[in-house]
């Protein structure tokens, strides 16, 4: 108990350091300083060399380079859960190192200020902040509104699968479900994306694998299939594993292909 104590004093430390820097690289470190500082003793650090190389992970990750900047997240219908991975994926980038912004284009979830029944965002300098999470509505273009060279942006698009900012973007995720009264509304905007980007990849959330691999064989294309997640707040192995995917490549193939890379070791395929 005794080593835990001063890792809550050092996350106390850190916490009053990164006041002082700048938004773009202290948020890198709020899950440590969560961590260290948690009410419940029992889910702090340790040890003071298991908050160090937490740390030290952050340092490898900070400046590495990545081919993805631009990051569109659409629902083939309302309730499909885009807004949910769009979140995720936010949250994850952040917890692994990189700068990730959600934007909130579909007014989705800044605009209510909430989750749950709780107003939980905190707001700085235009951002809102919950624990990894770090975002800013879609501003108009007649706002300036800088956003760091480093961040890679997740744009909420909701179900605008005729959005115009899709063709600036470097990945196109398109989330659906197995409902099957929405398998037409599935087909149909997949057609209409697949016209507008090369980058497109599906993620099936919130259903089977078994509807997955239904999904997949109407599409004739493959797709991630997203397990069941509570919190879109909250790491998990899966969201982890993804991102990782998603920014490993540093040279030449398309970004198309990184993405295949990964579906191709770890997903469902259409056969």
């Amino acid at each position: 108990m005794l080593y835990r104590g001063y890792n809550y004093s050092l996350g106390q430390l850190l916490q009053y350091i990164l006041t002082f820097t700048p938004d773009s690289f202290s948020h890198k470190f709020q899950h440590i300083i969560q961590k260290a500082t948690t009410s419940d003793a029992s889910l702090r650090y340790v040890t003071v060399a298991e908050l160090y190389q937490e740390i030290q992970e952050i340092q490898k990750l900070t400046g590495q380079p990545h081919l993805i900047h631009k990051i569109a997240v659409l629902g083939s219908h309302r309730g499909c859960g885009s807004t949910h991975v769009a979140v995720s994926l936010t949250c994850e980038l952040n917890i692994l190192g990189y700068h990730g912004i959600y934007i909130d284009s579909a007014k989705s979830v800044l605009c209510h200020g909430n989750h749950d029944g709780l107003q939980i965002f905190k707001q700085k300098n235009g951002y809102y902040y919950y624990k990894s999470f770090q975002g800013i509505p879609d501003y108009s273009d007649g706002i300036q509104f800088n956003i760091p060279k480093d961040a890679i942006q997740i744009y909420d698009l909701g179900t605008d699968v005729c959005n115009e900012k899709i063709y600036d973007m470097d990945l196109v995720l398109y989330v659906c479900n197995g409902s099957f009264w929405h398998l037409n509304d599935i087909y149909r905007n997949h057609s209409i994306l697949k016209k507008m980007t090369a980058s497109l990849s599906v993620i099936c959330n919130m259903c089977s694998r078994q509807d997955a691999s239904a999904i997949a064989t109407l599409l004739n294309c493959s797709v991630y299939h997203f397990p069941y997640d509570s919190d879109m707040f909250k790491s998990s192995v899966q969201k982890e594993t993804l991102i990782q995917k998603l920014l490993e490549l540093k040279g030449g193939a398309s970004l198309s292909d990184t993405l295949k890379g990964y579906l191709r070791k770890s997903i469902l395929h259409h056969s």
